[in-house]
């Protein structure tokens, strides 16, 4: 699919980053200089405007997604779960930055 079709026919079209959520439940950890804290929970999940996508196709709608992603495991990951989610991808793989992960504390 080139440039062109990849914005033909469809309810929207996002154009954004394609950023990894690593999220980390801080609720029973002290966060102080030095030593070991614990977390309550963390996982990773996708995220960006990809989930806006994703919802959006889980509504019903047809949607297209242009973003950029590194020519590493996490982008493969991601463009998988696009398709797994039934949004059209166009992506521009870039072999020099990795593909971007978000540390978020809860």
């Amino acid at each position: 699919m080139n440039n062109r079709e990849a914005t033909r026919g469809y309810d929207c079209t996002i154009l954004g980053d394609v950023l990894w959520d690593v999220i980390v439940s801080t609720e029973y950890a002290q966060l102080t200089y030095g030593g070991t804290r614990y977390c309550h929970f963390a996982g990773i999940f996708p995220g960006g405007v990809g989930n806006v996508a994703t919802a959006l196709s889980h509504l019903g709608g047809r949607v297209g997604f242009i973003g950029k992603i590194g020519t590493d495991w996490w982008g493969k990951l991601y463009l998988e779960d696009l398709r797994r989610n039934s949004v059209s991808v166009c992506m521009y793989y870039d072999e020099d930055l990795p593909t971007g992960l978000v540390m978020v504390f809860v």
